[in-house]
């Protein structure tokens, strides 16, 4: 109604021209964008109030980031060598193709992995046990504490907030569900993943290697860090890197 009533005076001051006729347009305009604010305020408190940050992160941030006037990436060509790719289904193909030759071992760390083999040393019963057992409750509650909040699901559709809230009863049965895959191997819901090339932070965005590439199920993301720190427990348990090696050391 209230825009209507702006265009009506708008076409009554061109046609006629008169003073009062344009004075009448300004407060039409005025009032017209009055109401347009009034209607922000009260989205955006009522935004606020229905709003739970412990299940809405990622919706959070998406309006904040509208708040901050944040542009989104658009489409952007891909260098491929000397070419450019622009098609969809051309670039699609170029990220296919380089995903696939980063994500396999290189032969010279197989060849290395290889002779690396016989030199291990370290099948004692302890140190089979220190591997193989059970994950506990403890080291399921430090991989939740790593979680990051705010970030996007992958295809299981679960977002970090919903396993940094759980409940006691809730992660004893993660608890079994992970120890289960630890002994039986992944599920193959566990081993799919959505591309989605995600630029990194001040990197060109022609350069195909400047994407982050995959959105994977957060439970995988969650064992890894499990895994990862279990690993790192072992190996200074048992000794096997020096103290002189700097990389892959907890200081």
């Amino acid at each position: 109604m209230i825009k209507e009533i702006r265009d009506e005076t708008r076409e009554l001051s061109r046609n006629t021209g008169f003073s009062k006729d344009c004075i009448a347009l300004r407060k039409a305009q005025a009032t017209f964008k009055k109401s347009i604010i009034e209607a922000k305020r009260f989205t955006y408190k009522n935004f606020l109030e229905k709003l739970d940050l412990r299940r809405d992160g990622v919706k959070a941030h998406k309006f904040l980031s509208q708040l901050n006037n944040k542009n989104f990436l658009r489409n952007e060509p891909i260098k491929r060598g000397s070419k450019e790719l622009t098609s969809d289904k051309d670039i699609s193909s170029a990220f296919c193709g380089h995903y696939a030759r980063v994500s396999n071992y290189r032969p010279n760390f197989k060849i290395l992995k290889s002779d690396l083999k016989p030199q291990q040393n370290n099948n004692s019963a302890d140190f089979q046990q220190l591997l193989n057992d059970d994950f506990n409750l403890e080291e399921l509650r430090n991989g939740i504490s790593t979680l990051v909040k705010g970030k996007s699901a992958g295809p299981d559709g679960i977002l970090p907030e919903f396993l940094i809230n759980l409940g006691n009863s809730a992660k004893m049965t993660l608890l079994a569900f992970i120890n289960q895959t630890w002994k039986n191997g992944l599920k193959s819901a566990c081993r799919k993943a959505i591309i989605v090339p995600i630029l990194k932070p001040n990197k060109p965005a022609e350069n195909i290697d400047s994407y982050r590439p995959t959105l994977t199920n957060i439970m995988c993301k969650l064992t890894e860090g499990i895994i990862a720190n279990r690993l790192l427990y072992v190996l200074d348990k048992i000794g096997i890197i020096s103290e002189g090696q700097a990389g892959f050391q907890r200081h």
